[in-house]
Formats: structure tokens, sequence, C-alpha cells
């Protein structure tokens, strides 16, 4: 119980920190892809819901990413695209969590203006803060994981 507490204040943290308004990111990914915003994300208690049970008891962490694509009622429909370590449950776990997103209406909007926009959604799962993850390195192993691939031109 002390550590499903733990991890719900660690994940409600990592996602309570306010989004800045549609189009004002400086510091967003330069491979791209459409950056979106939420008006609803996944709390601690999702986390502390989905967190895959041999890892949680082991207090590792792990990382999955999304490749992810928005529904009429602005949720996400998610698919793993990548996941580390591999086969540790964090992909499917991450599947789940996506339920939980739902992007801000304009963000939606400016994400069907335009046919090549394409999303990819990372998510970090740690028990305590002190887990080893190294984001950096998975950040630029995945990076461009879902772009679609060009299409030819006849």
């Amino acid at each position: 119980m002390r550590r499903r507490r733990r991890l719900l204040l660690i994940a409600a943290f990592a996602f309570a920190a306010p989004a800045p308004a549609y189009g004002e990111r400086d510091d967003g990914p330069t491979d791209g892809r459409f950056e979106a915003d939420y008006d609803r994300r996944p709390t601690g208690e999702d986390f502390a819901r989905h967190y895959p049970a041999g890892p949680l008891d082991e207090s590792r962490g792990g990382s999955a990413v999304l490749c992810c694509t928005p529904r009429a009622d602005r949720t996400l429909d998610c698919r793993v695209g990548a996941e580390a370590p591999n086969g540790d449950g964090f992909g499917a776990a991450a599947v789940a969590i996506s339920r939980s997103f739902r992007l801000t209406r304009r963000s939606y909007e400016g994400f069907m203006a335009d046919p090549s926009n394409w999303m990819q959604v990372p998510i970090h799962f740690r028990v305590e803060p002190g887990t080893t993850i190294d984001i950096d390195a998975f950040r630029r192993l995945t990076q461009g994981l879902c772009r679609p691939a060009a299409t030819p031109v006849s």
C-alpha cells in the first residue's frame, strides 16, 4: 500500500504540470511530430492501476512510445511503437493509460487540418524518484519512430 501511494504521488506529479497554450512551445521535439495540448491527462491512479506487476514489485521503471491518432471524441487511438525494457508490459500499460488523454478542441482541429500530422506519445514509469530510466537514450532511439513513411510520388 505504501509503494502504491508513492507511485500515485510520483505519477500525479509527472502529469500535474500545466501545459503551455497551443502554439507556445519552444522546447518541443525536432522530428516534426504534432504536439498536442490536452484537456484531460492520465492521473496517478491511472498509473497505479496499470503499472506492470513484476516491475512494480521489483521497483523497476520503464518507458513506452505510443504512435497515436485522435478519435472524433478527441481521445487517442494508440499502438505501441517501442517499449523498454522489452517484454515487461510497459507497452500494454501505456496503451491502457493512453485512454485517459483527450486533446483540447483546438489541438484536435489543428491535427485534423493537416493530413501529414502524426503523433508520438512517450510514457515513462517510475516507482520512486531514484528509479533509473535513461530517458535521453530512449528519446534518441525512438525519435521519429511514429512518422508515417513518405508516400512515393508517381
